[in-house]
């Protein structure tokens, strides 16, 4: 079995499995689309476009005990202690809802850091729990394994032979060092 605080020390990722059945992801994908479609009718499309709000969903923790439930995952929560420290803290709670049909500025950012970066002190995690399968074909994030260890962007030949697609089965929990590029 492999040592999940180790793989995210080492590459600043790793997948610690399953955290939501088929049954709840039904569910919560009905509820984020609705929530959308709703957000869609009230402020229109090219509004949503023009400012990089037409895939996410903001604020789940307001939309019902369904989101609430998930960040009481015991499995999480106990990697998150691990990985950080039992006082650690949710910065934001949101979701993605990737629309091809629909595209706007906010998928496809090139390489960036959603945090500052400390010298080998982990300060955030950003987790993903997919709601779709994640594939080359519908647009898995990319990162650069282990540059969480590197304070500027890599060289060049680094970001092009390190480059990762995280590829992942609906449901999974997904966790990255904030500072990986």
């Amino acid at each position: 079995m492999i040592n999940h605080l180790q793989e995210l020390s080492l590459f600043g990722y790793t997948n610690i499995g399953r955290l939501i059945d088929k049954e709840n992801i039904s569910q919560l994908s009905e509820i984020l689309i609705k929530l959308k479609q709703s957000e869609i009718e009230r402020d229109g499309i090219d509004i949503l476009k023009e400012n990089n709000f037409l895939e996410p969903v903001w604020n789940l923790p307001q939309e019902g005990s369904e989101f609430l439930k998930i960040i009481d995952n015991k499995d999480l929560n106990k990697f998150v202690d691990k990985a950080l420290n039992e006082k650690a803290v949710i910065h934001s709670y949101n979701a993605i809802i990737n629309m091809p049909e629909h595209k706007s500025g906010m998928l496809g950012f090139q390489y960036h850091r959603d945090s500052p970066f400390f010298d080998r002190i982990r300060t955030s995690l950003l987790i993903m729990i997919p709601l779709v399968d994640m594939t080359t074909q519908n647009g898995a994030t990319q990162f650069i394994q282990g540059s969480h260890l590197f304070e500027k962007m890599p060289c060049e030949e680094i970001l092009e032979n390190n480059y990762s697609e995280i590829l992942a089965t609906a449901g999974d929990g997904l966790v990255l060092d904030t500072t990986c590029w």
